[in-house]
């Protein structure tokens, strides 16, 4: 089975070579009968339509991950009812909300469901615009540093309240210090990746995340290992 494409030449790919892209571009119509195809593109440049063959092995990939995807789907929505429920719950009960901890896991839920929501709605909305994907790609960034910052924030504080017991802090007061480091080490790392890679290194033709390798593990695997170190 032949499967048609509606593509343009992007100039800006492959580090100035140039690659095929499908951005802007959609499959209107196709008439097998008629080896009729019409495409659709809301921008002007090189249009072409590449055509592919789809074997029985592409078929059940696809299906495969289209059933990767529902599954997917039906975990976030079950993460997100979980974490409306948490965040619910410590804002109802003001004996959670004075305690130090339950803030921490109050914010970290609240973070996790801003990433779940971008997540499930804008991770794979490429049609949305190269704009908008790498919005939705920096902010997923900041939030999944943030909520492990949030995490060694937490452990620095259990340390407190265990082991120097009579040297720690009120909860209140300890955890207010923490709100600055929380935010501004994941803004710096994020800022400085969008700003060195000139924004580049976020979203790509299906996804809107971060997109190169060396970028990934530089901004994103190494902040989260040293923070899972720091917790050890």
């Amino acid at each position: 089975e032949l499967v048609p494409q509606c593509v343009f030449w992007d100039f800006s790919q492959n580090e100035g070579l140039g690659g095929w892209s499908g951005e802007g571009c959609h499959l209107i119509e196709y008439d097998k009968n008629k080896n009729r195809v019409v495409c659709h593109c809301d921008h002007l440049t090189n249009f072409a339509c590449l055509v592919s063959r789809r074997t029985l092995e592409t078929i059940i990939e696809t299906g495969a991950q289209k059933a990767l995807g529902i599954i997917s789907y039906i975990g976030c929505g079950l993460s997100i009812l979980g974490l409306l429920a948490t965040s619910i719950t410590i804002l109802l009960l003001k004996k959670l909300r004075k305690v130090g901890h339950q803030q921490f896991v109050f914010v970290v839920c609240v973070c996790l469901l801003l990433v779940l929501i971008l997540f499930v709605g804008g991770v794979q909305r490429r049609s949305l615009g190269l704009a908008a994907c790498r919005s939705v790609a920096i902010v997923l960034h900041f939030f999944l540093l943030t909520v492990f910052m949030i995490l060694s924030a937490d452990a620095t504080l259990l340390y407190q309240k265990i082991v120097n017991v009579f040297k720690s802090k009120s909860g209140s007061q300890s955890i207010c210090r923490y709100f600055f480091p929380i935010t501004f080490i994941p803004l710096i790392i994020v800022s400085v990746t969008a700003g060195v890679t000139k924004m580049n290194a976020y979203a790509n033709d299906n996804y809107c995340w971060i997109t190169d390798y060396y970028v990934f593990y530089a901004a994103f695997i190494g902040p989260m290992a040293a923070s899972i170190l720091y917790n050890s």
